[in-house]
């Protein structure tokens, strides 16, 4: 059954205080298809908790992450742009409201949520609506990221020109982890998208995803399909994660990456991101 609004917590209808100019410019909106560079549609899921809603709130306030793709669309399974309420930019919020239950089981080798069966059914429902067509490039984010798209797509351009660009492939989030495609951030082509969701059923009928998270099925699922990954080049600085810990360390938001995982306090994330924007405390 759904869970209704009624029910949840209460979200805070005031920003933080902040130097960070909620309307300062960003030379990627707006711009994608006019000037060449890849255009992005970013999606998020969000669990009705007060640690989620805490963070989607300051994303909010702060006009970055996912607002500030091309597109963007939240899933939940209630309407957070309700419980966003007066919030600036609440009503140009994108949402679908899953009509599922979003709690899931902890354990594999890694100790991590046993996710898959939860995002299979949301990648279904994205492949339903179309909106993996919407753009060049998806982009699947946590709502504990720091995410800055400007950032993202100068390295979407290093791959190479539209042609090869716009192939069947995405991107390793962490091409020095273990698993490279990782769920802070997981970067795919629409042809990419395409052959998932021609190929669903043969993934979860043929990859082995019993004891492991989303991002684990999709690199098997990909790899079953012959899609191949690329990297960031080795100047770019796509993911900067860390695990085990609650927060990572701000000392690396001035530092130029794109996406720094994770940030689970919301004083912490708005001080990533007002360093990755050189305000001064």
């Amino acid at each position: 059954m759904t869970t209704t609004t009624t029910s949840l917590v209460r979200v805070d209808q005031t920003c933080p205080s902040t130097k960070l100019d909620r309307s300062r410019g960003d030379p990627m909106l707006g711009k994608g298809k006019s000037s060449g560079r890849p255009t992005i549609w970013c999606w998020m899921l969000i669990k009705p908790d007060v640690q989620e809603l805490s963070l989607l709130r300051l994303h909010l306030c702060l006009n970055t992450s996912l607002f500030r793709c091309d597109e963007h669309t939240l899933f939940s399974n209630v309407s957070v742009r309700s419980l966003m309420g007066a919030l600036p930019g609440a009503s140009l919020m994108q949402e679908v409201v899953l009509q599922q239950s979003l709690e899931t089981v902890y354990g594999g080798p890694w100790k991590t949520s046993l996710n898959t069966d939860l995002f299979i059914a949301i990648w279904r429902d994205i492949f339903r609506r179309r909106l993996h067509l919407r753009q060049e490039w998806s982009v699947k984010l946590d709502a504990d990221t720091v995410f800055i798209p400007d950032r993202l797509t100068p390295i979407l351009s290093h791959i190479g020109p539209p042609a090869k660009r716009n192939a069947e492939l995405y991107m390793n989030s962490c091409s020095w982890c273990v698993v490279k495609l990782i769920g802070p951030i997981e970067i795919f082509s629409r042809a990419a998208l395409k052959q998932l969701d021609e190929s669903m059923n043969r993934c979860e009928k043929e990859v082995d995803y019993h004891d492991v998270s989303e991002d684990v099925f999709l690199e098997r699922c990909f790899a079953l399909l012959k899609i191949p990954p690329v990297n960031a080049d080795k100047q770019d600085k796509l993911l900067l994660p860390t695990w085990r810990v609650r927060n990572h360390e701000v000392k690396h938001c001035s530092k130029g990456w794109a996406a720094i995982h994770p940030f689970k306090d919301p004083k912490l994330l708005l001080r990533c991101f007002e360093l990755s924007f050189g305000v001064p405390s």
